[in-house]
This record gives structure tokens, C-alpha cells and sequence, in this order.
């Protein structure tokens, strides 16, 4: 089909285009709010800066358009194809995209704002700078959401739904996952240096070699997370409930752990020099073989803990309660 016959057919009241075989087709800046073209076929075509709010694409082979600057709001890309397509600066604001294959493609600076991703593939995509807050990538039926090897660099995530997903070797550097859900998420080798997680649920989440070096995890509830190896340095870990965390080998200098809920946790052969554990609630925690050099204890429960194989230089254990249940003056 030519553009000029859509567009005519289009502007006379006809929105059915089911199936239609569109290749190659250019539609720069067209209006074409509310059409029906599931299933059809855009191979090569040019849609920048077109208009298919609430259109229906489900289905639709979208490989390789370029959809730059295009407004999806609301639209339905239930198992659209959009592999290596180019969505840069998109709006598909509660746009449907329900087990969309996205892998390879570029959404910088996208709006995908309560967008359901569920089942969507991801892996490889651009996302730096895109805008996830509130967005759906929960599992689903089994079949998770995957971002493996995605670039999500300073992306908005608040808010959103990620359980169950898969976000191994993901970049979020710099991202911003505040009161996120990232419960049952693979975040193993994933980079979330300096990513805001403030209040974000991580419980029994995988970040086994992870880099949170200066993230802020305030107020995170990661039970039964395991960040065995992951670098946590100078990490904010403030009124965190951490029971039964696994951080067996894990870098925690210079982190603020003050307030946090650790009990059971495993801390063996971790790094925590100069941490400061300050009324720390750490009920029957394992220190095997810590590095505690210089950390700060001061009024922390340490009942039944393990810290005899610990290296204690310099630690500051003032009004601590101690494993045998002595206060330190």
C-alpha cells in the first residue's frame, strides 16, 4: 500500500488495515490516532514523529522502524516485533507491549510511563535515559520480563514493577528505582552504582557480584537477598530490613548501615572497614573472618553473633550488646 492511499482512506473514516503490508512505507508526522494494523507489516518503514495514539498494532512487524519522536500513548503492541527498531525520544505512555520483542532496540530518552512490559523482550536494548516510572515488567505466568544486558543508565524506574524479572549485567548506573519492585529480580553482575533504591523492595532478589558502590538503599527491604561478592562501598543502607542477607565476600567499606535490621545475616569474609553499624539490630549475624577494622558498633545488638575469627582493630563498640549479652561501656 502507498502512503498516499492510507492516508486518503485514512482521512475518509476507514481505520481497518489489518494485515496490511505497509514495507517500506513513509509516514513522517502522519495522524493516524486510533488505527487498526494488527498484524501488519512495516519492514523498513519510516514513521517519525507519527501520531498512532491508541492505535492497534498487535502483532505488527515493526523490525527496524524508525519510530523516533513517534506518539504511542495508550497504544496496543501486544506481540509487536520491534527488533533494532530506533524509538528514541517515543511516547508510549501505557502503551501495550505485552511480550513485545524489543531486543537490540534504541528507546533513549523514551517515555514508557505505566507501560506494561510484561513478558517484553529487552535484552540489549538502549534505555539510558528512559522513563519507566510505574511501568509493569512483573512476571507473568512463568515468563518474566528480559532486560538482559540493557543499558538503563540515570532511567526513572520509580515506582515500577520489576518482579521476577530478568536484569542480569544490566547498567543502572545512576538510576532511579525509589520504592521499585525488584522482588525475585536476577540483578547478578548487574552495575547500579550510585542508583537511587530508596524504599524499593528487594526481597530473596539475586545480586550476587553486583555494583552498588554509593547507591542509596535507605529504607530497602531485601530479605534473604543475596549480594554475595557484590561491592556495597560507601553504599546507604540506613533503616534497612536485611534478615537472613547473604553478603558472604562482599565489599561494605565505608557503608551506613545505622538502624538497619540484619539478623542472621552472613556477613563471613565481608569488608566492613569503617562501616558504621550504629544501632544495627544484628541478632545472630556471622562475622567469620570480617574485616571490622575501625567499623562503628555503638549500641548495636550483636546477641549470638559470630565474631570471634573477626578482625575488631579499632572498632568502636560503645554501649553495644555483645554476643554473650554484656553491654559495653
Amino acid at each position: 500500500m502507498k502512503t498516499h492511499e492510507l492516508i486518503e482512506r485514512y482521512a475518509a473514516g476507514e481505520k481497518e488495515f489489518s494485515g496490511a503490508n505497509l514495507d517500506g512505507i513513509n509516514l513522517v508526522g502522519a495522524d493516524l490516532i486510533g488505527i487498526v494494523l494488527d498484524r501488519a507489516n512495516f519492514h523498513r518503514a519510516n514513521l517519525l514523529f507519527v501520531y498512532l495514539n491508541r492505535a492497534d498494532l498487535t502483532l505488527a512487524n515493526l523490525v527496524g522502524t524508525n519510530l523516533s519522536g513517534a506518539n504511542l500513548t495508550q497504544a496496543n503492541l501486544n506481540g509487536a516485533n520491534l527488533h533494532n527498531a530506533n524509538l528514541h525520544g517515543a511516547i508510549l505512555q501505557k502503551a501495550i507491549l505485552f511480550k513485545a520483542d524489543l531486543s537490540l532496540a534504541s528507546l533513549l530518552d523514551a517515555n514508557l510511563m505505566s507501560a506494561d512490559l510484561r513478558g517484553s523482550n529487552l535484552s540489549g536494548a538502549n534505555l539510558t535515559g528512559v522513563s519507566l516510572k510505574g511501568a509493569n515488567l512483573r512476571e507473568e505466568q512463568r515468563v518474566s520480563a528480559n532486560l538482559k544486558g540493557a543499558v538503563l543508565v540515570k532511567a526513572d524506574l520509580e515506582e515500577a514493577n520489576l518482579g521476577g524479572a530478568n536484569l542480569a549485567r544490566v547498567n543502572l548506573s545512576g538510576a532511579n528505582l525509589v520504592r521499585a519492585n525488584l522482588r525475585k529480580v536476577n540483578l547478578s553482575s548487574a552495575d547500579l552504582t550510585e542508583a537511587n533504591l530508596e524504599g524499593a523492595l528487594l526481597t530473596d532478589v539475586n545480586l550476587t557480584g553486583a555494583r552498588l558502590a554509593g547507591a542509596n538503599m535507605s529504607n530497602v527491604r531485601m530479605a534473604r537477598a543475596n549480594l554475595i561478592g557484590a561491592d556495597l562501598s560507601e553504599v546507604n543502607l540506613k533503616r534497612a530490613l536485611m534478615h537472613n542477607v547473604k553478603l558472604t565476600d562482599a565489599n561494605l567499606s565505608g557503608a551506613n548501615m545505622s538502624l538497619a535490621i540484619a539478623n542472621g545475616a552472613d556477613f563471613s569474609r565481608a569488608n566492613l572497614q569503617g562501616a558504621n553499624l550504629t544501632e544495627a539490630d544484628l541478632i545472630g549475624v556471622y562475622f567469620t573472618k570480617a574485616n571490622l577494622t575501625s567499623a562503628n558498633f555503638t549500641n548495636a545488638n550483636l546477641t549470638d553473633a559470630e565474631l570471634i575469627s573477626a578482625d575488631r582493630i579499632d572498632v568502636n563498640w560503645q554501649g553495644a550488646i555483645m554476643p554473650d549479652g554484656t553491654v559495653l561501656a
